[in-house]
């Protein structure tokens, strides 16, 4: 399944993602003996099909709680470079997911925290990430407030449960299901053109 939108650009315009990303792990195998090279290719392979899989998930999350498309990546690399270290330990494509949510929640919490952090202009991003006739509903989305716009996207795009969002958030549920409702009425308030409730 080849990713929409970002992630495909992303890998698209930079040759050796894998390899970098690998060698960040500190996975790279070291050049030489024929078998190492089969089976860095064939690492390769596998870890190019975990990004295609997964990335636009990844860098989508990452763009919904950074509203910058540089940090977005930055984000998607770090989370994809713990993913090959700690890939072995996976043993569901649920696990997957749920790991891989979680990450990157971590990393743009780190991210998010630094002190040199600013909100840029976000034109680049969604021009990149969205499709022209979602635009006007993601800058909504992307306008809420952190944690409103996290469990809005969790739950609407990614499909969990609010019991999953509150646990992926470390979040209680009624606080996910009030966040999901203010998300909702905002949301609604943007779209129709009235002023903010």
């Amino acid at each position: 399944m080849q990713p929409n939108g970002p992630a495909r650009g992303i890998m698209g315009t930079r040759d050796g993602e894998i390899h970098r990303l690998r060698a960040w792990a500190g996975e790279e195998a070291p050049p030489g003996h024929a078998q190492r090279e089969v089976r860095q290719v064939t690492d390769e392979r596998r870890a190019r099909e975990q990004v295609e899989r997964w990335g636009d998930m990844v860098w989508r999350l990452a763009l919904a709680r950074t509203r910058h498309i540089q940090d977005s990546e930055d984000v998607f690399q770090e989370v994809f470079a713990r993913f090959f270290r700690h890939e072995g330990a996976l043993d569901s494509d649920e696990h997957r997911k749920a790991w891989l949510i979680r990450c990157t929640l971590n990393c743009t919490n780190t991210l998010l925290a630094a002190p040199w952090r600013k909100h840029l202009p976000l034109d680049e991003a969604l021009t990149r990430a969205v499709p022209p006739e979602e635009r006007e509903a993601y800058e909504a989305v992307l306008a809420l407030p952190r944690p409103y716009r996290t469990a809005v996207h969790l739950y609407y795009v990614e499909g969990y449960s609010v019991a999953e969002v509150a646990a992926l958030m470390g979040a209680k549920e009624g606080t996910v299901k009030s966040w999901l409702s203010r998300g909702r009425v905002k949301l609604a308030a943007v779209l129709k053109g009235d002023d903010e409730p």
